[in-house]
C-alpha cells in the first residue's frame, strides 16, 4: 500500500472517531482509532493544516501535561438536503455527522408550476448558504413527482403536485443528488433496518411506491414505482388507474388530483360504514396484490400520512385474500423518511467534502 493509501485510510480512522465522539484529545484519538500516538499526531497536525479540523479547548485537571481537544471544524463538511413536497419545501445544511447545522422552509400549495418550484427551491438553497457565507457544493433533493435517470422530472397525467416537467439542476446544480421523495423514504427505511428486498409505499396526498432489490432502489427508466397508475377496479367493476378510482370517491382536494388526507383517513375510520372503507381499501389492496405478484418483495412496507389507518382497515388482510403468494405487510419505521433520506445522503457528502481535501483532491 502507497504512504498516500495509507495516510488517506488513517486520516479516515480519525475523522470517523471524532464523527462519533464529538471532540477528543490526540492520545484519545489514537485509542479510537486503533493506531499509535505519534501517528495519530501526525494525522491530526495534516487534518488541521487542511482546515479539516480545529481546536475544542483544553482537558481539566489531571496530573502531568493536559491534553489539547480537537474536533472537526465547523466550516468544514457540510453539504444541502432538501424535500419539496406538497404543501412546503425544507431544507437543511446538514454537517458529517448527520446533525442539522441550519433549516429553512417555504409554505407552496398542494400543486405548483415548475417555474415557481424552481425559484421556491433557490429561495430555500439561497437561505441556508447565506447562513453558512459561503457555498455549499453538496446537495441532495428529494421531489414528489417522478424523476428520470438524468434527474429530469417527468410530468404524468394527473400528478399531484408538479404541474408540467423540466429540469431542476440549474437550480440545484449539475452534480446534486434528485430523485423521487418516495425513492429516498425507501432508503431511510433501508438504513433502519427493512430487509433488502421490499416494496416501499406511500400512502399521502399523493401515492408513491418504490422498489428496493438487493439493498438498492430499482428505478427503471426513472419512474418505477409510480403505484398510482396501476390499473384496478373500480367501484362499477371498470379498470382504472388506482388514483382515478380513489379519485372518483371524492376524496381529492377540489379540483385536483391531490388526495385530501384528512377526507380518507375519515372514511377509514373505525367508525366509518364498512362500504366507505372498502371502497378505498379494495382499489388499493388490487394494486399491491398486482405488485406483489409481478416483484415478490421480501415485504411491502406502508408509510406516509395514511399508511398506519389503511392498515387498521384490514388492508394487509385484504392484499393476502388477492394474491397466491401474499408479502408480509407491516407500517414503516421512519417518521418524515424523505427527508431522513436526503439528510442521509447529505451526511455523505459532507464527509466526502472533508476526505477531498484529505486526499489532496
Amino acid at each position: 500500500m502507497g504512504v498516500d493509501l495509507v495516510r488517506r485510510a488513517t486520516d479516515e480512522a480519525v475523522l470517523d472517531a471524532l464523527l462519533t465522539a464529538g471532540r477528543l484529545t490526540r492520545a484519545e484519538i489514537a485509542t479510537a482509532a486503533g493506531v499509535s500516538k505519534p501517528t495519530a499526531s501526525e494525522s491530526v497536525r495534516r487534518l488541521v493544516v487542511d482546515g479539516v479540523l480545529e481546536q475544542a479547548g483544553r482537558q481539566e485537571g489531571g496530573r502531568g501535561r493536559t491534553g489539547v481537544y480537537y474536533r472537526v471544524a465547523g466550516a468544514a463538511g457540510l453539504a444541502l438536503a432538501v424535500h419539496a413536497g406538497a404543501g412546503s419545501i425544507v431544507g437543511e445544511c446538514v454537517d458529517a455527522a448527520g446533525g442539522v447545522v441550519h433549516a429553512a422552509e417555504r409554505r407552496v400549495g398542494v400543486t405548483i408550476e415548475v417555474e415557481r418550484l424552481a425559484r421556491e427551491l433557490a429561495a430555500v438553497l439561497g437561505e441556508l448558504e447565506a447562513r453558512v457565507g459561503r457555498p455549499v457544493g453538496g446537495r441532495a433533493l428529494a421531489v414528489a413527482d417522478p424523476v428520470d435517470l438524468d434527474g429530469r422530472l417527468v410530468h404524468l397525467p394527473g400528478s399531484p403536485f408538479v404541474l408540467g416537467d423540466g429540469d431542476l439542476r440549474a437550480v440545484v446544480g449539475e452534480g446534486a443528488d434528485v430523485d423521487n421523495d418516495v425513492n429516498w423514504a425507501a432508503r431511510a427505511e433501508l438504513a433502519a433496518g427493512a430487509p433488502a428486498s421490499f416494496l416501499y409505499v406511500h400512502l399521502g396526498a399523493g401515492l408513491g411506491a418504490a422498489v428496493v432489490e438487493g439493498g438498492e432502489v430499482v428505478r427503471g427508466r426513472g419512474v418505477a414505482g409510480e403505484i398510482g397508475y396501476v390499473l384496478v377496479a373500480d367501484s362499477s367493476g371498470t379498470a382504472t388507474p388506482l388514483l382515478h378510482a380513489l379519485a372518483d370517491l371524492g376524496l381529492c382536494v377540489p379540483d385536483t388530483t391531490t388526495l385530501d388526507v384528512d377526507r380518507v383517513r375519515v372514511a377509514l375510520a373505525a367508525g366509518s360504514p364498512d362500504a366507505d372503507r372498502a371502497a378505498v381499501i379494495g382499489p388499493l389492496a388490487g394494486a399491491l396484490a398486482s405488485c406483489a405478484a409481478l416483484l415478490d418483495p421480501g415485504a411491502i412496507v406502508v408509510g406516509g400520512p395514511w399508511g398506519p389507518d389503511a392498515l387498521d382497515a384490514g388492508l394487509a388482510d385484504a392484499v393476502g385474500s388477492r394474491t397466491h403468494r401474499p408479502a408480509p405487510l407491516r407500517a414503516a419505521t421512519v417518521q418524515d423518511a424523505p427527508l431522513v433520506g436526503v439528510r442521509l445522503r447529505a451526511r455523505e457528502l459532507a464527509r466526502a467534502a472533508l476526505l477531498g481535501p484529505v486526499a489532496g483532491e
